[in-house]
């Protein structure tokens, strides 16, 4: 008895009902070469280029690279349009950065780092997010600039990596909605000034922007010259230290009514000059605040957020030590205080000595002291952390 054939537009349905469950798409691509095609529109395909040094020491490290470009270079090739996440890995250190040793980072790998990404660009025609780790961006070939501008990239992840201007980082992504800036260090060796061309225009269509603030370019972000603050809704800060407060504050106040979501982490100061009233579409404030602080810049920041406005509350414990029990105790005075405000607490206990032999009846104990801010959702979680790599 032959097989039944199901009307195209009922197979497409099907495919569409499974929508980012990403393990189901990748059994369905194998039912046949049309599934397959169809399939991968939905799923979020990733590769990685990588050329850590100019004669890798190990073999793998070449082939890797070199069979990716095999790959999307063959005329029987298809997934290249496909491929939705780019990261591109160079031969810096991040601890370099960190210790001000940039002029030591190995500048001989980049030739080869260009010429993968020229030959593989090309077949990458639908590329969305694209990741820079370990990165120099100022040893971009100007070919390679030319083809991430012609690109469509939306979202920009750079972790450890360098640059000479923020003209020149952003120029290429002019559509750019999501942006994250994790250990960015300008390049000191450069003498060139920080100002923007006339013809350079800002990131418009800025949605969200998470960033730590110790690299020497929130007061160039806050200018206005290269982001729309007015834009953005989802504002993400990390590191935040005294010195940052005006920026800051100039920051979230140019945001006004499109701000929605707030989340500021490893803040560590004595009080907020925050005030929150000026975001009245401001709904979700996301904090952390960790074993010993001082809770005053916590209280002082809720009080200028609005009434609809949630708190999401990380709150860290660290078991084993001597004020573990005391900050126990400081969370249920908290509660009592605050038990009426629209707050969620996630609490994480780490347990890094691995004192902790049996973690449920742990929990369990952990419970039943906080029983009431548990059942009224007041603490929303309890997360147990061992081992020292938390």
């Amino acid at each position: 008895m032959p097989g039944i054939q199901l009307p195209k537009e009922l197979q497409e349905s099907i495919i569409e009902h499974f929508r980012g469950e990403q393990e189901l798409l990748l059994t369905g691509r194998l039912v046949c070469s049309w599934w397959l095609n169809h399939v991968r529109q939905f799923l979020s395909l990733a590769t990685t280029i990588a050329v850590k040094e100019a004669q890798p020491r190990k073999q793998e490290d070449a082939d890797s690279t070199q069979e990716l470009l095999a790959l999307l270079s063959s005329p029987l090739s298809t997934i290249g349009p496909f491929i939705k996440k780019l990261t591109i890995t160079g031969p810096d250190k991040l601890g370099c950065l960190c210790c001000n040793s940039i002029a030591r980072s190995d500048r001989s790998a980049y030739p080869a780092l260009n010429a993968a990404i020229e030959a593989s660009l090309p077949h990458m025609t639908h590329v969305q997010h694209l990741q820079f780790c370990e990165f120099e961006f100022s040893q971009l070939s100007n070919k390679v600039q030319s083809q991430l501008a012609a690109s469509n990239v939306t979202s920009l992840d750079c972790s450890g990596m360098t640059y000479v201007t923020l003209r020149d980082m952003f120029a290429p992504f002019p559509n750019l909605r999501h942006l994250k800036l994790f250990h960015v260090v300008r390049d000191y060796r450069a003498e060139i000034t920080e100002e923007p061309a006339e013809e350079f225009q800002p990131l418009s269509s800025l949605t969200s922007l998470s960033m730590t603030v110790g690299s020497g370019f929130l007061e160039l972000l806050c200018s206005g010259q290269y982001i729309q603050p007015q834009s953005i809704s989802s504002l993400s800060i990390c590191c935040v230290r005294e010195s940052h407060f005006p920026h800051i504050a100039r920051l979230i106040e140019a945001t006004g009514e499109s701000l929605q979501l707030l989340d500021f982490n490893q803040l560590d100061p004595d009080q907020v000059p925050f005030n929150l009233n000026h975001n009245p579409s401001l709904r979700t404030l996301r904090l952390k605040t960790y074993q010993g602080s001082d809770l005053s810049w916590i209280e002082n920041l809720m009080k200028t957020a609005l009434p609809e406005v949630r708190i999401e509350l990380e709150w860290h414990i660290y078991h084993g030590s001597d004020r573990g029990d005391a900050s126990t105790s400081k969370l249920a005075a908290f509660y009592a205080q605050y038990s009426d405000m629209n707050i969620a607490i996630q609490l994480v206990i780490t347990d890094r000595q691995n004192l902790i032999e049996d973690p449920s009846a742990f929990k369990d104990v952990i419970k039943a002291t906080l029983t009431e801010p548990l059942e009224r959702g007041f603490i929303s979680s309890i997360e147990l952390r061992q081992g020292n790599r938390f």
